[in-house]
């Protein structure tokens, strides 16, 4: 079976939206799910991210499957470049249709 890391977006955590329904589905089919919790939006930083994953980046292989909502579809890539790694799927859910920059929110975290 495959290991699933799921990516809140910006505002949200590991129990938001459907997180918690979606990762009971998979683990009840045999998968082990890993939700990590990242920083937002106070600190909310590329670095940081980066920090929160580091615990989960042991499951990261080519079997692994990437579920992403929000502000998680845009640092995937940045996920993928860093670790050289490819994997078996990724699933970008809402991501962003325009321009993701809000100074605010420093969404700007995951643009070059």
């Amino acid at each position: 079976m495959a290991n699933v890391l799921m990516f809140h977006g910006a505002y949200g955590n590991p129990e938001e939206n459907w997180f918690p329904w979606l990762k009971s589905q998979l683990e009840h089919l045999g998968h082990a799910v890993h939700i990590p919790a990242f920083p937002t939006p106070k600190d909310q930083t590329l670095e940081n991210w980066f920090k929160a994953l580091a615990p989960f980046e042991k499951y990261i292989d080519s079997e692994t499957v990437f579920v992403s909502h929000s502000l998680g579809a845009l640092f995937i890539p940045s996920v993928l470049e860093k670790m050289h790694t490819r994997v078996k799927a990724t699933f970008l859910v809402a991501g962003f249709l325009g321009r993701a920059v809000d100074p605010q929110d420093k969404v700007k975290m995951v643009m070059r």
